[in-house]
């Protein structure tokens, strides 16, 4: 069974390469939970848009998404390369055909169900959340300055203190916040029968004026994975 979930959280700016040189190892997965993701440094450090580490802000998604598991007392998510692989190109395909839907423009990708299975993830129960997210720490509701007003950055004041970037963490904070106030979306992480998580996100191009940077965002569950080792 599939199912499908997505979610307008918004975001910000300019267009970042592939998996950029990271601190981060898949390895890491295996020694880390999300208590210990929680007090790493880095985990910790503001996002910086032109040198995005994303298999850190992936790891940090996915560890959020487990927190929240325990705070139900679910059993947590394991870790899944090729989930993470799946829900990753997803993102970047959204972003670089400019949609956001569960239905991808992309021959072969059209569905979940065609990602998975191209993937070698067949007859297993699985969902997707996607997002659309703001990569600064903006107030819902609260009239922003733009770059062309205010000297090339946001701020709250004109000319005022710039808003800064998420962190790591206060980023997949963010996401999972708007997920959980989702039916659907909580319906997803609170899932006890899926076993595998795999999250994925890209920085989306700047294409208006003013437009905050943001983020597209894709996580996928699955009820088994016989990609990974049991």
């Amino acid at each position: 069974m599939m199912k499908y979930t997505f979610l307008w959280c918004l975001c910000l700016f300019c267009h970042a390469p592939l998996f950029c040189q990271s601190g981060w190892e898949a390895e890491m997965y295996q020694t880390h939970n999300y208590q210990t993701f929680s007090q790493l440094p880095q985990a910790q450090k503001p996002i910086v848009l032109k040198d995005i580490d994303y298999p850190l802000l992936n790891a940090a998604v996915f560890y959020e998404t487990n927190r929240i598991r325990a705070k139900h007392k679910l059993p947590l998510c394991q870790y899944s390369p090729t989930l993470e692989q799946v829900a990753w190109e997803h993102s970047k395909d959204m972003v670089k055909y400019n949609f956001y839907s569960h239905k991808s423009k992309v021959k072969g990708k059209r569905t979940m169900t065609d990602r998975l299975n191209a993937a070698g993830l067949v007859n297993t129960f699985a969902a997707e959340n996607i997002a659309y997210t703001f990569a600064i720490q903006l107030t819902p509701n609260r009239a922003v300055y733009g770059p062309s007003q205010n000297g090339g950055y946001f701020s709250y004041q004109y000319k005022g203190a710039p808003i800064p970037t998420h962190t790591y963490l206060s980023f997949a904070k963010s996401i999972l916040q708007e997920w959980m106030n989702s039916p659907g979306h909580r319906a997803n992480i609170l899932d006890r029968n899926y076993r595998y998580l795999g999250c994925g996100t890209y920085l989306d191009k700047v294409r208006k004026k003013d437009q905050p940077p943001y983020f597209k965002t894709t996580q996928n569950f699955s009820s088994d994975d016989p990609t990974v080792a049991q």
